[in-house]
């Protein structure tokens, strides 16, 4: 592998935090979505009041990231840490923290990832309409401000948003997220504010700090047809706008994509396009474009109008990893789509991948044998070296996750770690799979 690559895992504040209500922290919209336990929302009615409890363990848990032998490591700001109410007062507490955290992580010689949002707004925000609010756009250029001010000096790489569809989509059209809203316009104006945002911040980190590398962390799953019918190949390009790609569209060209822009204008769905938004997007584009990859999903064309009103319904595959489907082919095609979309002018960083099982677990020798994260590590790890020695500019590869931590609704009924977590006790044991990837970075890392 050529030099400078990162070689990196994941997390989020949320997800292993924990400290929900300390140190002056605000409470954010999965703070309250974890404790109403109306509807089940979180497998066994769990929450991530302590996680892995990382907010008191971070020194320990940054000396086992340290001595593993990645060079990066992404993770993300709690906003409720920085301003407790999403604006106004500064919580010197939480800056406190993160100094603490990016310290530690650099004494390693570990480069810190700084993802500026990842899903959890502040509760405050959400009150006065959230996303969906187009004053949205300040408050968070009030809080990029703060973190510029505060960490502009250490951290080089910025992400604005870890998966704007997932915390748009599902929260504000499909609902099964916070803020727990059905409403697909809604869900298209909430996203054209967050974009807004996103680029507006593009803009200011390029102004405020001098070399810094700024982008986005994009969830893709891109769709393929179920059967060969000529109705489920032809639904695709629809069903793959639509979603998923609706924002990688913007981040790749500037513009949202025509197809989907066409069929929300038929349906009443489309927002207005100021002149200003158009120039924004197409002169901000980002340093690097990430790629969060896990599988595709298969979609099959219905009469009746499938989810959120088109004509298409996303069905299982067959062939799986631990609870992760597998299509490693997947991975290769977005990157390609990538880097043709952009005309090799945007590098890419595969910012997550990784695979989670529900019975990892600590046999009779303490260990936990997960040879089916190996499986799926070594091959797509192998489609990353592959496009690479093909040209592609792909800068680092990130899995997901160092520890085993709270997987939002599925709570903990799911693993995705290198390293396994006892939740009872915070005993951390690596895996395997920790061993194979330390062993696979030495492997392929230049001197």
């Amino acid at each position: 592998m050529r030099k400078n690559f990162f070689w990196g895992t994941d997390t989020s504040a949320f997800q292993v935090e924990g400290a929900w209500n300390e140190d002056g922290k605000g409470e954010s919209i999965w703070d309250r979505f974890c404790h109403d336990r109306r509807g089940n929302k979180v497998y066994h009615n769990e929450n991530a009041d302590v996680a892995i409890d990382q907010y008191h363990r971070y020194k320990e848990d940054m000396k086992l990231l340290g001595t593993f032998g990645v060079n990066a490591h992404r993770f993300s700001v709690a906003w409720t840490r920085i301003l407790p109410e999403g604006t106004g007062k500064i919580n010197k507490a939480g800056i406190q923290y993160y100094h603490n955290l990016i310290d530690e992580m650099k004494g390693y010689g570990v480069e810190p990832f700084m993802t500026m949002y990842h899903w959890d707004l502040p509760q405050a925000l959400q009150d006065r309409g959230g996303w969906a609010n187009p004053e949205c756009v300040d408050w968070w250029l009030e809080y990029a401000n703060v973190l510029i001010d505060e960490f502009g000096s250490k951290v080089k790489y910025w992400i604005t948003y870890n998966e704007p569809y997932v915390f748009i989509f599902g929260g504000y059209s499909a609902g099964h997220f916070p803020p727990n809203i059905q409403c697909y316009k809604t869900a298209c104006q909430a996203g054209h504010y967050a974009m807004k945002a996103h680029f507006e911040t593009v803009k200011l980190i390029h102004e405020r700090i001098p070399g810094a590398q700024v982008g986005i962390a994009l969830d893709m799953v891109p769709r393929v047809p179920a059967t060969d019918r000529k109705e489920d190949i032809d639904i695709v390009p629809l069903a793959n706008d639509t979603a998923f790609y609706w924002f990688y569209n913007v981040m790749a060209t500037g513009e949202y994509p025509p197809l989907a822009v066409e069929e929300y204008k038929k349906r009443g769905y489309m927002f207005e396009i100021s002149d200003y938004d158009r120039r924004l997007f197409k002169e901000n584009p980002c340093d690097f474009i990430g790629i969060n990859y896990y599988s595709t999903m298969a979609v099959k064309y219905t009469e009746d109008e499938g989810i959120d009103g088109f004509h298409y319904l996303p069905v299982p595959r067959e062939e799986k990893y631990g609870t992760i489907e597998k299509d490693p082919e997947g991975l290769r095609n977005i990157l390609k789509k990538c880097w043709k979309d952009t005309e090799g002018k945007i590098p890419i960083i595969v910012t997550e991948n990784g695979c989670g099982g529900d019975a990892d677990c600590l046999g009779p020798d303490g260990k936990c044998h997960d040879e089916y994260r190996i499986n799926y590590l070594k091959d797509h790890s192998q489609v990353v070296k592959d496009c690479i020695a093909e040209g592609l500019d792909i800068r680092g590869y990130f899995v997901w996750s160092f520890w085993d931590i709270f997987e939002w609704s599925l709570g903990t009924g799911a693993r995705y770690g290198l390293t396994h977590v006892d939740y009872e006790t915070q005993v951390r044991t690596p895996k395997d799979s920790f061993f194979w990837y330390k062993q696979f970075i030495k492997d392929n890392t230049v001197e």
